[in-house]
């Protein structure tokens, strides 16, 4: 079925218009039976053989889950223009995305440009691809990677992420903390949490054996787990070990990357790390593998707000706009997502601005009380009149970014606004009283006042007529 072209564009433009947030309060969903996709390379037998315990997991969490070979050129995330799933766990070795990212085309003339801008409005499902997962991360999807020799596809979808593996011929090796099962050759080492609430609970070190990652400067990437001062990456050769590429507190193991629209996605540089024979060898992978699924599937480090109001102090009603030098009450309430339910989110770091283009005024908001979440903050208004709105922009590492807006204008002093007599203006009030008086005194005296022409003494009277 074709569209005309002109309702293609009046749809789209109206699209844009409707999406633009200008005062918003944009919050991540929260799901309770979450559409989870496993991609991987062999049988659902055979994953659930080295994976059981962590499916065994996401089950009991009431992930609904669903299984794919990463070669199947049927599998789709998206329908309809609609995500499918709300998560992807991807679990590669060797093999690669069955689509590839679109070649340069070179020359095109401009209306085919033109038809193939338009037909990409249309709803079309493609095949798993970089570009698909990079889609379905911009759409809020979350994902899952676990792969100890990422292929050149893989290691494209990371390095868009902003995490770039190394070298597969690279190894983390540490020879002081190595599990007693180790060859000898330094591989199985042991791994510290770098990150710990709200993404890791609990602080003991974790058994990891594969290679390490490079993490972007970005407040939206960080590593979650890296090596002791004594682990190193390096490359390895057929004659021993070679160049270091990384070493003590830049070995990062396992990464994340939250974007900005709160899709979450979490690189694990091993495929064994949430492997069952890892949980047997040590009872705090299987810990660190649910702390860490729980937060990039959304089931904890989540906040919300509500009930966002103000007043002016000693009124309860909140006006449609303010006065100048208005004694100002805001109230804020913010809640954390942990353990499928919501609780008060306690922080004294919660900035209040109040903003006309630039802030006028910015103040951290009073903690709530015990068994509370509202926040709360008393500040008088600027003496400058126009439209303002009250933000809070609040960003921490492993929570998604809280970002609230309320318009909330500035009039100035209406004519029946002022005190009826102001102190400062007494010497006017005064002189003002001044003048009739001296007025009257002197009109007095030049009326009923002469001078005596012998002596020149002026004489007054009264009753001359």
């Amino acid at each position: 079925m074709k569209f005309p072209q002109k309702l293609i564009l009046c749809l789209t433009f109206v699209h844009g218009v409707v999406d633009k947030d200008v005062f918003f309060a944009r919050q991540p969903e929260v799901y309770t039976a979450p559409r989870t996709l496993v991609i991987s390379e062999v049988t659902v037998s055979d994953l659930k053989k080295t994976y059981g315990k962590f499916i065994d997991s996401l089950e009991r969490r009431g992930h609904q889950l669903t299984f794919a070979d990463i070669g199947q050129k049927a599998t789709y995330l998206f329908q309809y223009g609609e995500k499918i799933f709300e998560n992807v766990v991807l679990i590669p070795r060797t093999k690669n995305f069955p689509s590839a990212a679109e070649k340069n085309k070179g020359f095109i003339p401009t209306g085919e440009i033109i038809q193939e801008n338009l037909s990409r409005l249309m709803p079309k499902n493609n095949p798993l691809s970089v570009s698909q997962m990079l889609a379905f991360i911009d759409a809020g999807g979350n994902v899952v990677f676990m792969s100890g020799t990422p292929g050149r596809e893989m290691r494209k979808f990371a390095n868009e992420c902003g995490i770039d593996f190394h070298k597969e011929s690279s190894r983390v090796i540490d020879y002081f903390n190595v599990h007693p099962d180790d060859d000898g050759e330094g591989k199985m080492i042991f791994g510290r949490p770098r990150r710990e609430q709200p993404i890791v609970s609990q602080d003991k070190n974790v058994l990891f054996k594969g290679i390490s990652q490079h993490v972007a400067s970005s407040p939206l990437t960080f590593p979650i787990l890296g090596g002791h001062e004594s682990a190193f990456a390096v490359e390895t050769a057929e004659d021993g070990l070679g160049d270091a590429i990384a070493a003590g507190g830049n070995v990062a193991l396992v990464s994340a990357m939250q974007a900005r629209n709160s899709a979450r996605a979490v690189f694990v540089g091993s495929d064994l790390l949430c492997s069952d024979e890892y949980f047997e060898l040590n009872s705090a992978n299987q810990e660190f593998c649910d702390d860490i699924s729980k937060w990039a599937f959304r089931e904890k480090g989540i906040l919300r707000m509500s009930n966002l109001r103000s007043h002016k102090v000693g009124e309860t009603h909140q006006p449609y706009m303010y006065r100048i030098q208005d004694d100002i009450t805001f109230m804020i309430d913010i809640q954390e997502y942990s353990e499928g339910q919501w609780k008060p989110y306690v922080a004294n770091d919660v900035q209040l601005e109040f903003v006309m283009l630039d802030p006028h005024e910015r103040m951290f908001l009073e903690a709530p009380e015990k068994g509370s979440a509202t926040y709360k903050k008393t500040f008088k208004s600027p003496d400058v009149y126009g439209v303002f709105k009250f933000k809070i922009q609040y960003s921490r590492v492993g929570y998604n970014t809280l970002h609230v807006e309320d318009l909330a204008p500035l009039r100035n002093f209406k004519h029946n606004d002022y005190e009826r007599f102001i102190w400062c203006a007494y010497p006017y009030y005064a002189s003002c009283l001044l003048v009739p008086v001296m007025v009257i005194v002197f009109s007095t005296m030049f009326l009923y006042h002469k001078e005596d022409p012998k002596s020149g003494i002026i004489l007054t009277s009264f009753n001359q007529h």
